[in-house]
């Protein structure tokens, strides 16, 4: 493939040279380079469109969001990559089975690189240090101040301009996480963290709270190799067309048609003429789900845990409320856990018995702050009386849906339940959830380009009344 890559570039280059020679006087020449040009500036946009077509809207999307960010920074204006070979050189305390993952993920990347990644014992020829210790130790191996950073488990720094010329990474033998884990779960946590610190270093330098079985992911989630999204962003890195000037700027304009967060306004507006989606949906979630001013969504994948005075018919209500919400959308996902692990987001709900007190529902959703915001810590406290266990069970529902994406403190009832004590959605409430889950409604959308959608949409003479109508039901 690497072989191929070159030919075809030698070959472009051999074309362009006879076509100059075979030119004999002034004028010819002067069309010959205009043909050049011609020649190059459809190549480079071919290379885009090729680019758009090899790889999924979801790599291209989340290619922008962790290319193009830097934690403690914020968006960065242009990739960094590798031009050369990667030699890599480890030192430090490490283990057998440390050295062990360097080979197997070293391995892994290189069979994704255009250029060549190898393991070397030589120092001198090494251009990415692999470090193994105690924080003092990696604090002048890697030449940071570590509380700078707060005492972390992995760290790479890399450095060149306009390619990566040289990277350090450290790992932390004494790191905090690693006590709060069983053996097990450490080797894992090893693992992944060597494998996510070597991928960043080629240029990957974003975390996310998107995809939970990403490499990538911010919150604790111990993944053992590349997903398949992330090995296109990775690839789509080391494509040809994206060189290390290429600008966070050239990629919304040459992506631009693909960016969820580019043109949000019209593209939401096409998608709602497309699916013929109602207004007063709409209307609804721009009521709702835009808590100060922006729309926030949980990651594709958030656990549900049960906490203090609950009982098994709770549990098994909680779980078919579980299988419900799974129901709404494939763009997110309720897993139900026995416990969420701190790093891990998730929705934990505390069941306190007091038969003194009225049945309530207390709730509260933590954020993050990354690319594109996500809700990331839910917290739910049922206080509840025994003769009340329906209406309990209503609420924490309702609580629930709220906490995904609609910051309402309206007392809305969700749950619709049957003679038989099945659970289901009222009218509209599940069109409306899977609706703010489609991609187009990004996370981070602002309600000043929902409102522009609204615009297009009424411009267009879309169907007013019906939000007149209709809206009534929802309240």
């Amino acid at each position: 493939m690497r072989f191929m890559k070159k030919l075809t570039k030698m070959l472009k280059i051999v074309f362009l040279i006879k076509l100059i020679i075979a030119q004999r006087n002034q004028n010819a020449l002067k069309i010959t380079c205009l043909t050049i040009i011609i020649f190059l500036i459809e190549g480079c946009h071919s290379n885009i469109q090729d680019l758009k077509q090899k790889y999924s809207t979801e790599v291209i999307n989340y290619f922008y969001e962790t290319v193009f960010f830097q934690d403690n920074t914020g968006k960065i204006d242009k990739v960094n990559k590798w031009d050369k070979d990667i030699y890599a050189y480890v030192s430090g305390n490490f283990s057998t089975n440390d050295m062990t993952n360097i080979k197997t993920i070293i391995s892994q990347l290189d069979s994704l690189l255009p250029i060549n990644m190898y393991l070397t014992s030589d120092s001198s020829l090494a251009n990415l240090f692999v470090y193994f210790g105690d924080y003092p130790y990696l604090e002048e191996k890697i030449n940071i101040q570590i509380d700078d950073y707060e005492p972390f488990v992995g760290m790479g720094v890399f450095r060149g301009n306009p390619y990566i010329e040289s990277a350090v990474v450290g790992f932390a033998n004494n790191a905090k996480r690693y006590k709060r884990l069983g053996k097990t779960d450490s080797t894992k946590l090893r693992h992944a963290i060597i494998l996510e610190e070597l991928t960043q270093c080629l240029g990957i330098i974003g975390d996310s709270f998107h995809y939970p079985n990403s490499a990538f992911f911010e919150g604790g989630i111990l993944v053992p190799s590349l997903s398949v999204v992330d090995k296109g962003v990775l690839t789509l890195l080391y494509e040809t067309s994206i060189t290390s000037q290429y600008s966070r700027l050239q990629f919304e304009k040459d992506f631009g048609d693909v960016l969820h967060h580019i043109n949000a306004p019209q593209k939401i507006a096409d998608y709602v003429l497309a699916n013929n989606i109602q207004l007063h949906l709409l209307e609804y979630i721009r009521e709702k789900c835009f808590h100060d001013s922006i729309l926030i969504k949980c990651p594709s994948e958030i656990h549900i845990s049960l906490k203090g005075d609950f009982s098994q018919e709770d549990s098994v209500f909680c779980r078919n409320v579980v299988t419900l919400f799974n129901s709404v959308s494939n763009y997110f996902q309720l897993v139900f856990a026995d416990n969420i692990a701190h790093e891990v987001p998730g929705i934990n709900i505390c069941y306190e018995y007091n038969n003194k007190r009225n049945t309530t529902v207390e709730r509260q959703m933590i954020t993050d702050n990354m690319m594109f915001p996500r809700r990331l810590k839910g917290e739910i406290k049922a206080t509840y009386r025994i003769q009340d266990a329906q209406k309990i069970n209503r609420l924490i529902f309702n609580s629930i849906y709220k906490l995904l994406g609609f910051d309402s403190n309206n007392a809305d009832d969700i749950l619709k339940l049957d003679t038989l004590g099945n659970i289901s959605f009222k009218p509209d409430y599940k069109e409306m959830l899977k609706l703010i889950y489609e991609p187009v409604f990004y996370s981070g959308l602002t309600i000043k380009e929902f409102d522009k959608a609204i615009e297009i949409l009424k411009t267009k003479g879309y169907n007013k009344q019906k939000d007149i109508t209709m809206n009534s039901k929802t309240k």
